[in-house]
């Protein structure tokens, strides 16, 4: 018999709550689920037991390092980029917004390692985020010619060493043009490595 797998869910809201519970104890294979109210409760749970999956809303995040990586799952009423980008960094396996179906957020439990599934309304509210970013209105005239050569490799995702390579520069001249890009177009190191998984396809179902 296979075994049952042990979700832990974390919400503060008791609705919300018991339906997240509902949802992962039902089916053939239904999980045996814990849930807890509180960021107090959680890192509680976490320190004591091991779960299978962790189910999540963001408002309960403190501190994402205590969540098991790859096996965890964050809810959002809204989605939050900065949040989103460490939850993906610390191996989140699902960002779903709160009022994701009930078979979405049970395939969450099958899906392979590595996996990333995203809700299909995140991929549409980024864009338009993206839309209204310094990044996408950009003119030629912020930067300069050399910085403009720099930007596209930025952009791909390419590190300084990777950039300094293939534009013949030195890295120390390279780590100088990137910081001037930032400071210009008001970007952190952060945002532009979201841009680069957006690019990529970092960040599609």
């Amino acid at each position: 018999m296979e075994k049952q797998p042990q979700v832990l869910i974390a919400e503060s809201r008791e609705a919300l709550c018991k339906g997240l519970c509902t949802i992962f104890a039902e089916g053939p294979n239904g999980a045996q689920v814990t849930e807890v109210a509180t960021s107090e409760g959680l890192k509680e749970q976490l320190t004591s037991h091991a779960f299978d999956l962790v189910v999540l809303h963001q408002a309960l995040v403190t501190d994402l390092t205590i969540l098991p990586r790859g096996n965890f799952i964050l809810l959002a009423s809204e989605p939050d980029v900065d949040l989103l980008f460490a939850a993906r960094l610390h191996g989140v396996r699902a960002y779903l917004l709160d009022t994701a179906s009930g078979a979405l957020l049970r395939q969450t439990l099958q899906l392979a390692r590595g996996t990333f599934l995203t809700d299909p309304a995140v991929p549409a509210w980024l864009a338009e985020y993206l839309a209204h970013h310094l990044l996408l209105s950009i003119s030629d005239e912020a930067l300069t010619a050399r910085e403009r050569s720099i930007f596209p490799l930025l952009w791909r995702g390419l590190s300084n060493r990777e950039m300094a390579r293939e534009l013949g520069l030195s890295e120390a001249t390279v780590k100088t043009h990137v910081r001037h890009i930032y400071a210009k177009l008001r970007l952190n190191r952060r945002q532009v490595k979201i841009l680069a998984l957006v690019r990529k396809g970092g960040w599609q179902a």
